[in-house]
């Protein structure tokens, strides 16, 4: 059975396959080149494939298998990216919704893990302590068994217990996700690296404007020129919100430190210890420390856990410790 298969792809809802019918043999193919059934959306899809350019090492080479065996394939690409504001929102409330799930699962391994020690406890409370299986007794098989038993749920309530921590270090991971996104130091950080990203994409495509290749090489070419402006329209986007975000943190109160703060001869407060600062760099201090007697020199970020300023004389006290 020949099927039209249409493989789209948008920033904001990833890459998703339509006209895909059980027992047409279309769901082979697609696994077996990098797609994967995913059930909240009832399709195949590319794992990380939202907030994303189109990954076209996948898609073409699925595209590909599929029309040798005799289907139609039809892609569509969609560079435009998502309003990034929306999409940290929708971000923000996928973390809660996966703590409120993961909550659930720790939950559930918690009470089998507590259905399963009580099971064990009733049955081995019931034995004196120390009395050892009487081997000649008429009664020793079914005693074997129910302590086999009482030994096997015991086995599982610690399965279980760790299936719990687990959910619980998930549950964790989700609730702090959101606050390590609005962390002023986390958001300094990918502003260098974004800044950073687009430096070096605006690189490759002057490289490859220079090159211009022809044939099949230009097809490719263009789908990968696309992807790229792509990305540099959205990581506009995310510096002109990070930057928003950024300002409204320092408008109340929180400082972005910088090599204008300090001077050498200063103390800086790190981690709730002052350090003397022996050289101011573009993006580190250059600190000392004593440790075991002897005083070592490194360096700490701007962006890594500074709280304060100390300055070398009261005259230059001009910013002081923030919160």
């Amino acid at each position: 059975m020949m099927a039209t298969i249409t493989i789209t792809h948008t920033r904001e809802e990833g890459t998703l396959v339509d006209g895909s019918v059980k027992g047409d043999g279309t769901y082979e193919i697609l696994v077996a080149n990098g797609f994967r059934w995913f059930r909240s959306l009832d399709c195949c899809s590319i794992v990380y494939s939202r907030g994303r350019a189109a990954k076209m090492h996948i898609i073409q080479p699925a595209a590909q298998a599929l029309r040798a065996a005799g289907h139609t394939v039809i892609i569509t690409i969609d560079e435009t990216p998502p309003d990034f504001a929306a999409a940290e929102r929708g971000r923000t409330l996928d973390a809660q919704d996966r703590a409120q799930r993961y909550d659930g699962y720790a939950r559930s391994a918690t009470s089998r893990a507590d259905s399963r020690e009580a099971a064990a406890d009733r049955v081995l409370g019931g034995i004196p302590p120390g009395q050892p299986m009487l081997v000649d007794h008429y009664s020793y098989a079914a005693d074997k068994r129910r302590r086999e038993r009482a030994w096997s749920n015991q086995d599982r309530a610690a399965e279980e217990r760790d299936k719990a921590q687990y959910w619980q270090a998930r549950q964790r991971a989700a609730e702090r996700w959101p606050t390590s996104r609005t962390n002023l130091d986390a958001m300094l950080r990918r502003v260098q690296w974004i800044e950073a990203d687009m430096r070096r994409t605006r690189r490759r495509l002057a490289e490859n404007e220079i090159r211009r290749p022809f044939g099949p090489i230009r097809q490719t070419l263009a789908w990968w020129v696309a992807a790229r402006h792509g990305d540099l329209e959205q990581w506009a986007g995310e510096l002109d919100y990070l930057r928003e975000q950024i300002a409204l943190k320092e408008q109340a109160g929180e400082k972005a430190w910088g090599p204008g703060d300090f001077k050498v001869g200063d103390l800086v407060v790190y981690r709730g210890e002052a350090l003397p600062v022996r050289r101011v760099n573009q993006k580190t201090l250059t600190v000392t420390r004593s440790l075991a007697n002897r005083e070592t020199t490194g360096t700490i970020p701007y962006d890594g856990g500074i709280t304060g300023r100390r300055p070398a004389s009261p005259a230059d006290d001009d910013t002081n410790e923030a919160s």
